[in-house]
This record gives structure tokens, C-alpha cells and sequence, in this order.
């Protein structure tokens, strides 16, 4: 009984701490996560096609920035998706 109390208290701080995906570590990545449909997998993927493709002094640069839609619309297959979503990426600091 005294290992069950002390798991309900970790999840609970854990919950409690925002930390219930180790993986959404920066706030790129939960800006992501909490505007993909709270799905883990394509914020993560979101993310990766970002830091992959984008090249230096990308902001504001429109040959720039299509190479990052590019590698947007490979995953989100929607255009008006991708420009939604990179208008989040656009605001993250860490991209």
C-alpha cells in the first residue's frame, strides 16, 4: 500500500509540475504540442523538420522561410496548416 501512495504522489507532482511528456522540453516544443491536437508525435516531428531545415538569419527572409514551409507541408500535407503552423514557429525564440 505504501508503494501505491508514493506512485499516486509522483504522478501527482509530476502532473502538477507540467512534466507529463519528458520529451516537450522547451517551449518550442509544448507551443507545438499544445497546437498540433496535443499530439506528441507530430510536435516532436514538427520540431525536428524545423531544426533540420531552417538555415541561419531565417526570419524574414522569404527563400528562407520556404525552406522551413517545405519541410512543414512533408509532415502536415495542408498548406493553410503549414502556414498556421509557422507563424507558431515563427514566435518560439529557440527556431
Amino acid at each position: 500500500m505504501a508503494q501505491f501512495s508514493m506512485e499516486i504522489m509522483r504522478l501527482t507532482g509530476s502532473v502538477l509540475r507540467g512534466n507529463q511528456h519528458p520529451s516537450l522540453n522547451t517551449p518550442g516544443k509544448r507551443a507545438l504540442y499544445n497546437n498540433l491536437g496535443q499530439d506528441e508525435v507530430l510536435a516532436l516531428k514538427v520540431d525536428e523538420a524545423v531544426k533540420s531545415s531552417r538555415p541561419d538569419s531565417w526570419r524574414g527572409v522569404q527563400a528562407r522561410e520556404q525552406l522551413i514551409k517545405a519541410a512543414l507541408y512533408k509532415i502536415l500535407q495542408d498548406f493553410a496548416e503549414v502556414e498556421r503552423v509557422f507563424l507558431i514557429i515563427k514566435a518560439q525564440r529557440e527556431y
